[in-house]
């Protein structure tokens, strides 16, 4: 592998691990923030803090949801480093607006911040074609990502319905 596509995987891993870690983290510190009376940042406001909590928590990976197709859509047409660069800047941003809605105890902008920021962490779509291809165009990959996709959704639907043929695939995928 040349040097070139060798930074660009760490690169990317580092996106995709700043981007597991974006939707991890929270998950550890909202429930003391949320639920705690003594940390709390939910007393002005009169919904069950249990909810507040599950919508901040659901923001992020909504956001993710929305923001992946369409992220993936517009790299085709600008160009995956130029968008990924644009998408990483704003969601530093949104993460210290995150950081300042929790400042403030707003949770209405903590929940918007949270699912701009999933929508921006959307370019996981945009890295994992990176990694994948690392020196091929994006035309060029559409029917192997594609077959890929097909490939994940087969082993969840083998996993939640047909547990031996998933754990038959997985190990024969092991010895290959």
């Amino acid at each position: 592998m040349p040097d070139k596509d060798k930074r660009q995987f760490w690169t990317v891993l580092f996106i995709v691990f700043m981007g597991f870690l974006g939707i991890s983290m929270p998950y550890l510190i909202f429930p003391a923030l949320f639920l705690n009376p003594a940390y709390s940042i939910v007393s002005d406001y009169t919904i069950a803090p249990s909810l507040l909590l599950g919508m901040t928590l659901a923001a992020y990976p909504l956001g993710q949801f929305i923001g992946s197709p369409i992220l993936g859509a517009l790299s085709d047409d600008y160009g995956r480093k130029r968008l990924l660069a644009g998408t990483l800047f704003l969601n530093a941003f949104f993460n210290l607006l995150t950081a300042f809605a929790l400042k403030w105890h707003l949770v209405e902008l903590l929940i918007l911040s949270r699912l701009l920021s999933g929508f921006m962490e959307g370019n996981i779509a945009i890295a994992r074609a990176m990694a994948m291809f690392p020196s091929i165009k994006p035309e060029s990959q559409v029917d192997a990502e594609a077959l890929h996709l097909w490939e994940d959704q087969r082993v969840c639907v083998d996993c939640l319905f047909n547990r031996p043929l998933f754990w038959r695939d997985l190990n024969r995928q092991q010895s290959l």
